[in-house]
């Protein structure tokens, strides 16, 4: 059987929090699983993203956003340019 150790972090500062649970909260997850989630995305293990658009900062709250289809269609996009020589 495979255990998955427990990690702690101290010193968190309020602003990091506080981002952290907003970030839970426009997703509809679990802190934790926010916390894997994130970890996972800057290690570079995990493509799949989470909503961490700010509403108060946020221009597309003004504007509108990208739906799931739309930013599939420009992440494949994005990925053919990159292959192409000099890209």
């Amino acid at each position: 059987m495979n255990t998955v150790p427990d990690i702690v972090i101290r010193g968190i500062d309020n602003d990091v929090a506080e981002r952290i649970k907003e970030i839970a909260r426009l997703n509809n997850m679990p802190i934790n699983d926010v916390l894997l989630k994130l970890l996972r995305q800057a290690l570079k293990l995990d493509v799949e993203t989470l909503i961490v658009a700010n509403p108060k900062q946020d221009i597309a709250r003004l504007s509108g956003a990208w739906g799931k289809d739309e930013t599939d269609a420009l992440r494949a996009a994005i990925a053919a340019i990159e292959k192409l020589p000099g890209g």
